[in-house]
């Protein structure tokens, strides 16, 4: 498992604390809420439209949001796993539009430096 980001005691334990609600979170969406969003998006193609644009909205979903969450979640979860302690610091510190930059870096970069400075491909 990751290395603490601080040696301060409390200070330590709350950001371990919102490190680990971050994975959560992350896993949580990447397995569990995606993958039925992925079920209902195919059930309304299957069906009849209930309300205007219904297909549309699954389909972009299906083609678009979909996949390009799966990366950004995968992505986040390597960085929260491997990364640097001072980036994951800067990371679970930051506001969304910090964390979503980070990301979109990685995912650029098909990947980024480990603790150990070794490459990571993503």
């Amino acid at each position: 498992m990751s290395q603490p980001i601080t040696n301060n005691g409390a200070a330590a334990e709350e950001l371990a604390a919102t490190e680990q609600s971050y994975r959560d979170e992350f896993r949580h969406e990447l397995f569990d809420e995606l993958p039925r969003r992925e079920t209902f998006a195919r059930l309304a193609l299957d069906r009849p439209e209930r309300f205007h644009r219904e297909h549309e909205t699954a389909r972009n979903f299906l083609l678009l949001n979909a996949h390009q969450r799966v990366k950004w979640l995968t992505a986040a979860l390597a960085f929260l796993d491997f990364a640097p302690v001072q980036e994951r610091f800067v990371f679970i510190t930051g506001d969304h539009d910090t964390r979503d930059t980070v990301v979109q870096r990685l995912l650029i970069d098909c990947g980024f430096k480990d603790k150990r400075g070794a490459w990571r491909w993503l």
